[in-house]
Parts: structure tokens; sequence; C-alpha cells
């Protein structure tokens, strides 16, 4: 998975993280907002690592969240999303606007690839590293669903 290699989602081990996940995730998303002690808490058991003055607003929602890592003062506003099948690397200052999607995960486009033999399932990852300094944004097009931007401008990897 982490090799960017085709991998099966069912698998035992993968599954174990996955639930341990949501459960972390959920405990998150239900606690007091005042409760920044319990928020760090959870944080630094979920995340495969964060810096300094991570804000996550909830609801914030991971598959598991241990390929996530944080640099110092970054901030996620509500309701993201971060696949992270494989690694997701957000740098330092790093804003994040609410409803931002981040998928590593992808699946092959024929379904005998994806599905492989009966019962079968065979999904792929790739890492995104943004950098530090930007601001990762969606936002409406007339034509598509939603597309990804980035403030270019204050980025250190350009266009994300």
């Amino acid at each position: 998975m982490l090799a960017g290699q085709r991998y099966d989602c069912g698998d035992e081990e993968l599954l174990t993280q996955w639930h341990r996940a949501k459960d972390l995730i959920r405990d998150y998303n239900r606690i007091d907002s005042a409760n920044a002690q319990e928020k760090e808490r959870i944080l630094g058991e979920l995340l495969g690592g964060k810096g300094e003055n991570l804000w996550i607003t909830a609801p914030f929602f991971v598959d598991y969240g241990n390929n996530i890592y944080f640099g110092d003062d970054c901030e996620v506003n509500m309701n993201c999303t971060f696949l992270d099948d494989n690694v997701i690397r957000i740098g330092n200052h790093a804003l994040i606007a609410p409803n931002v999607q981040i998928y590593t995960a992808f699946h092959p486009t024929n379904a005998a690839d994806r599905f492989g033999a009966p019962g079968g399932r065979s999904n792929g990852a790739r890492a995104l590293d943004n950098g530090s300094r930007c601001v990762i944004r969606f936002s409406p097009d007339s034509d598509e669903k939603r597309r990804r931007e980035t403030d270019a401008a204050t980025s250190d990897r350009g266009v994300l």
C-alpha cells in the first residue's frame, strides 16, 4: 500500500487499523469543542505525526490516520476527509478550508483489475506531500463537480 502497489483493502491487518482509526475519529468528533487536552490525546494516537499548534475542527474523517503528518501551525477547518491509504504530508503553516477531501487511494478503472478473482478487491495509493505555507481549498466549477485549488503564491511547492 505505502509502496504505491495495488493492495487488498480487505486485508485483516488493514481492517484492524481502519477500525481503530474509525473509533478514534468518532471519539474526536464527539468531544466538547473546548476540551483541548482530550483532542490532543486522540490526535497523538491517531496521526502518524504532528507539529506544534495543530487545530482540526470537527467533524474530521480519515481512513487510517497513521499515514497523516502535519507540520507546525496548521489548521484544518470542518468537514474535511483525508483518505490516507498512503502518506499525506501537510507542511508548516498550512490552512485547509472546509469540506476539503484529500484522497491518496485510487481504483483501477478496468473492473477485472479492480475486483480480480471473485471476492477480491484491489486498490492503489499514491503519497501526497504539499510542502509548507499553502492554502488548500475547493471551489465550485460550472462544468465539473468540484476542483482542488491551491494558493500557489503562498506555497513553496507551487500548485498542488
